[in-house]
């Protein structure tokens, strides 16, 4: 028992002692992982609260953007030509029509303060053009506006800054912000230059009233103590309501000991805060451009925001300290309980390993001596069987074990060389790349050598593009979401158009192609073009890539007839190159599968090729076979079982009208959107043809509208997509679900700022007829309503 006395004594030690090392560990691991996780939660929350704001206030601007840039599409419908701008009557109708125009676009954007159009003086001399900014009263009212040229003469840029930097710039601009005399208010100005036929018209503009932003700026805070302000990106403050005045100091400079400065040089603070010291207290602030160009700052108080920071982690050390101590505790009641269980499996284990395995165990070991005692136990009877256990056997599972231990290397190899090629086929574009872009810099004065450079970066970045674009195929076809898009194909026209894709790979290798197109009697079937043009290319590709130079290439169409409506499409790609051995046939198709011989090209794929092609011929419901040897060159067939179509000819095609033209008198159209600035300047752009406009704000008020009027009333409606309440497609749905012949053709044109593929497949899937993007394009504009209504 002596001995058992001083094992417990030594185990106590050495476990209390570990105890109080974790403890120690668990501690500072808690104060620096919950801190730093902490800190970077509160970082998160500012910078996220920060580009909520920030886009919030941008929803403003993009009203004020629109105002302006619908003005000058307004512009570009009247200036037919620049004789237009130098008649000074005809300059004089078109100032009226637009001053109409903008007086009522200042009656729905009451924070439009003043607007104006002036003209180029070197092509109107004078002639300035017009200016209204907004009296006591709330009206517009017609300013005096100096001639630009006498600006000019004594050299005032700054007098004209809102003409003089849109035209060096010769793109819209935001100016900064300040005080206008005419107004008497602090104003924001968008401009833009017009252009027609690369010449400079005029400057078109607006002021906005710049206060109600300000007021949503003394609105934004973090914490009780924290505040908001705009300042430009050099640190110049254009608002502060706490601590400066406005256009005073520069705010940047007063960050004393910045930490993360370097995020001042950003476009915003990403996910961190920059610290600071102020007034003797630390803050922390983040910021967001906005697209005016100024930047929206959120400051708060270092220790307020970050209190709970120091209690939290005070409490999981605590926590700890305590927990070690009960376990202390504990460990001295139970180790008294397991010396003797011990000492008597000790015993037992050193007779198993002297080869005795009839050994004397505890009776009665608690808790998990008692499982150990069990498993001691378990192991000598297993020690037992062992030695009666047949060799075959063991040998018949020794194989199968090694032939697993097999499998899991080459996969793991697999892995590892697909790693290792795609480290090196995408470096070798890269480096292609950055090495002419190198060069190129060193040779701008030398067209020839610049025009070589940007060629070989173009043929390196598609190479790369290529590379990306078959993982992704890869990655989708393993997910799941490679799909089809079945269409109209002509396959002459389709053959055509891959041949032609491949001629510059055929002429760099100088190959000849040999087409032969045969007993085609049905030459349209239904199909997805993109997915038969993928495999076409790839299958070619690979021919002539693993072709030598010179070689000689094939391909042979032909239909066999298997029903009234259905044929079997043969394609035969044939090349007289390096062929591929059958071992390398049996596995093609997996992924990032290539052949290691001798004739490897200079330029490798990723190995996924063709299994790409594979994974796209099963979907097209198609087979591929294919035939080869080394040296002897490769026979590919694919068949695609396809449903045929008649061809008719369209006798009907209109020729597109200009805007200007289109009358649609009598015609009724209904404007669904939620932002009233799109539905006035809709309504401005309709009402010019003639068309009687009605206006819904939400989906749902357009369904009750379509409802309660009846069959036969609305021509055509223009539908948002994004709305409260309910949106473009609920509502769409909601119509056609009417069932009738009227709710099923009336026509329902998409009027969004959505404009990816998705998006405006979406539009078609809910039962959308077309798309007209915004801002609005009056050519697309006048092909929907040639189309839907003439």
């Amino acid at each position: 028992m002596e001995k058992a006395g001083s094992l417990q004594k030594q185990v106590m030690f050495f476990l209390i002692l570990i105890l109080i090392l974790l403890t120690s560990v668990l501690s500072v691991a808690a104060y620096e992982i919950v801190g730093t996780e902490k800190d970077k939660d509160i970082a998160i929350e500012m910078n996220t609260l920060t580009t909520y704001e920030a886009e919030k206030l941008n929803n403003e601007y993009i009203r004020f953007e629109d105002a302006v840039n619908h003005m000058v599409g307004i512009a570009d419908v009247y200036v037919e030509s620049l004789e237009d701008i130098k008649d000074p009557v005809k300059r004089n109708q078109i100032d009226s029509v637009m001053a109409q125009l903008y007086e009522r676009f200042s009656a729905t954007t009451k924070m439009c303060q003043s607007y104006y159009c002036v003209y180029n003086p070197d092509l109107v001399g004078n002639g300035v053009g017009f200016y209204y900014s907004r009296n006591a009263a709330g009206n517009m009212e017609k300013r005096d506006m100096e001639s630009l040229n006498d600006f000019l003469s004594v050299k005032d840029m700054k007098r004209i800054d809102w003409y003089q930097i849109p035209v060096q710039e010769k793109k819209a601009v935001w100016l900064p912000p300040y005080y206008s005399i005419n107004t008497r208010r602090y104003v924001i100005s968008y401009v833009v230059p017009y252009y027609k036929d690369g010449e400079l018209v005029t400057v078109i503009g607006m002021d906005f009233n710049f206060e109600p932003i300000l007021n949503i700026v003394d609105r934004i805070h973090f914490s009780k103590n924290g505040y908001a302000y705009l300042k430009s990106p050099d640190g110049f403050i254009h608002y502060h309501a706490h601590d400066f005045i406005v256009g005073n100091v520069h705010g940047d400079e007063h960050l004393i000991n910045p930490e993360n400065a370097e995020l001042l040089h950003q476009e915003n603070s990403g996910e961190a805060v920059i610290k600071y010291t102020s007034n003797g207290r630390e803050r922390v602030q983040t910021f967001a451009t906005l697209r005016c160009g100024l930047q929206l700052v959120l400051c708060d108080d270092y220790d307020e925001i970050y209190m709970g920071r120091y209690e939290l982690v005070t409490l999981d050390i605590v926590v700890i300290v305590i927990c070690g101590i009960m376990i202390i505790l504990i460990m001295v009641f139970y180790m008294r309980r397991v010396t003797n269980p011990i000492r008597k499996l000790t015993k037992a284990v050193e007779r198993i390993k002297d080869g005795h395995y009839d050994v004397e165990l505890p009776e009665k070991a608690p808790g998990e001596l008692g499982v150990l005692t069990q498993g001691i136990g378990m192991a000598a009877d297993a020690l037992k069987e062992k030695q009666a256990l047949n060799a075959s056997t063991l040998a018949a599972q020794n194989r199968k074990l090694e032939k697993a231990v097999e499998e899991a290397k080459e996969a793991s190899r697999a892995k590892s060389d697909f790693l290792s090629r795609m480290s090196h086929d995408i470096r070798t574009p890269m480096n292609a790349i950055v090495g002419m872009g190198l060069i190129a810099e060193s040779h701008k004065n030398d067209p020839e050598k610049l025009s070589e450079c940007l060629k070989k970066i173009a043929t390196s970045s598609k190479y790369l593009l290529n590379l990306i674009n078959e993982v992704l195929d890869m990655s989708r076809i393993e997910s799941g979401n490679l799909g089809i898009n079945k269409n109209v194909v002509n396959v002459p026209d389709l053959v055509g158009s891959v041949v032609a894709m491949v001629g510059p790979q055929l002429e760099a290798r100088r190959h000849s192609m040999n087409v032969e197109i045969n007993n085609i009697i049905h030459e349209t079937v239904l199909s997805d073009s993109l997915r038969m043009q993928q495999v076409f290319v790839n299958i070619l590709s690979n021919s002539i890539k693993y072709t030598p130079d010179g070689g000689n290439i094939g391909l042979t169409v032909s239909e066999v007839p298997v029903s009234d409506s259905r044929s079997l499409y043969v394609f035969k790609f044939k090349d007289n190159g390096i062929g591929m051995s059958k071992e390398f046939q049996e596995k093609i198709f997996q992924p990032f599968a290539r052949e290691q011989d001798d004739h490897e090209t200079e330029v490798k794929g990723t190995g996924l090729g063709m299994a790409i092609t594979k994974a796209i011929i099963d979907l097209l419901d198609g087979t591929i076979h294919i035939n080869s040897a080394l040296k002897k060159g490769t026979e590919i067939t694919i068949e695609f079982d396809l449903e045929f179509v008649e061809e008719t000819a369209s006798d009907n095609q209109k020729k597109i009208v200009d805007f200007s033209d289109i009358r649609l008198d009598g015609k009724r159209i209904l404007l669904v959107d939620d932002i009233s600035l799109n539905l006035e300047i809709a309504e401005n752009l309709l009402e010019m043809t003639g068309a009687v406009m009605e206006k819904a704000t939400n989906g749902k008020e357009a369904v009750d509208m379509v409802l309660e009027k009846g069959a036969g009333y609305y021509d055509l409606i223009f539908m948002d997509a994004r709305m409260p309440i309910m949106d473009g497609y609920e509502a769409t749905r909601s119509i056609r679900a009417q069932g009738t012949e009227y709710a099923l053709k009336l026509p329902i044109i998409a009027m969004s700022a959505d404009a990816f593929s998705e998006d405006i497949e979406n539009f078609k899937k809910c039962g959308m007829n077309d798309y007209v993007s915004k801002p609005i394009d009056l050519k697309s504009l006048a092909r929907v309503l040639q189309q839907y209504l003439l």
